[in-house]
């Protein structure tokens, strides 16, 4: 049995993790400041995070014709078994669309309060990319060069470049 890791799979679940604590605590904030229940700031991104993971390996395994017989492996937020964005956006957007109708509120009013936090995870997700170097950037022609300490100075980070413009995008929304 491999035991055995790759940095990304240790580096990615880490800010994935991290982008969804933060992605509860904004969204538990909004829903204090509109007046709603703040159980629904810690439920939404939940099922949300998990309708997504489920909706991207499904897609996967639909994709890649590849399936598991352990339900186990559809839960799990390793990076072994694969995953379609796709799928996630899709999963996710399902989830969000049963829990509006369930809980009988605005889908406008709840994507409103949604975006700081969407955006605020988003970028913690491309910093995990970014540090895990799954997302290398685009390569820049060979008399360009980035600072050493770059991991592969080679790239233009546009993972760094874009979790930047999240975390400005998501900042100018709460402030208006």
């Amino acid at each position: 049995m491999d035991l055995s890791f790759r940095p990304d799979e240790v580096i990615y679940p880490i800010f994935f993790w991290a982008s969804f604590v933060v992605a509860v605590i904004v969204f538990s904030r909004e829903c204090k400041r509109n007046g709603l229940n703040a159980l629904d700031g810690f439920v939404l991104p939940l099922i949300i995070t998990l309708g997504g993971r489920m909706g991207g390996l499904l897609l996967y395994s639909i994709e890649h014709d590849k399936w598991s017989t352990s339900p186990l492996t559809y839960l799990s937020f390793g990076m072994r078994w694969g995953s379609s964005q796709y799928g996630a956006i899709y999963g996710g957007i399902l989830i969000f669309f049963l829990y509006s109708r369930y809980r009988r509120m605005s889908m406008l009013k709840l994507m409103d309060m949604g975006m700081p936090a969407i955006t605020y995870a988003i970028g913690i997700g491309r910093l995990g990319c970014y540090f895990a170097n799954c997302c290398r950037g685009f390569e820049l022609p060979l008399e360009w060069q980035l600072p050493g300490f770059m991991p592969y100075s080679s790239h233009f980070p546009s993972a760094l470049l874009t979790a930047i413009a999240n975390f400005g995008i998501a900042t100018y929304i709460i402030r208006i």
